[in-house]
């Protein structure tokens, strides 16, 4: 049996394991450039990862911003909208630049789903967009590709004197 002054020390341990969990956390949520070893993962971490990519939110908000015509605006609570003329989307990403959705095309759409790191983007997989949820999974040559092609499809569907007033 064990003495009752075991079972006491054993319920304080734990519970300061919880408290130093929830500590951890909370930390965390208040400093988005550290990753935290209780498994706890922030958005961007404030080096380059070791894959060489260096594409990160304000890159990626940069690069949206200079395709014609591009504009930014934010909605639904916390989501970065890259639009074109008339409020039409290419791009979203969350506030933590974690997660960048967008429009591909529809024939290629099985395809990019199928990838790992990629996967229908909720809400607006019927129009064929995908979400990354990691970045890392791509090259920046290849997320630039993507958004490119996805302001290309955008436009696309523009009327021609609206893609004439883009000077494309």
């Amino acid at each position: 049996m064990s003495s009752p002054s075991a079972s006491c020390t054993a319920g304080i341990r734990g519970s300061r394991e919880r408290q130093t969990r929830t500590l951890i956390s909370v930390a965390a949520a208040y400093n988005p450039l550290i990753e935290y070893p209780c498994g706890y993962r922030t958005a961007w971490r404030s080096t380059p990862d070791q894959g060489g990519h260096s594409m990160y939110k304000e890159d990626i908000a940069r690069f949206c911003l200079s395709l014609p015509g591009a504009r930014e605006d934010y909605k639904w609570g916390g989501v970065r909208v890259f639009s074109i003329v008339e409020k039409k989307m290419f791009a979203l990403m969350d506030l933590t630049g974690q997660d960048l959705s967008f429009k591909v095309h529809p024939e290629l759409f099985l395809g990019y789903v199928d990838r790992p790191g990629i996967r229908p983007a909720p809400y607006l997989a019927r129009a064929h967009w995908v979400s990354v949820a990691d970045l890392h999974t791509l090259s920046d040559e290849e997320v630039r590709d993507l958004l490119t092609r996805s302001h290309q499809l955008v436009v696309g569907k523009l009327s021609k004197v609206k893609q004439i007033g883009l000077k494309l």
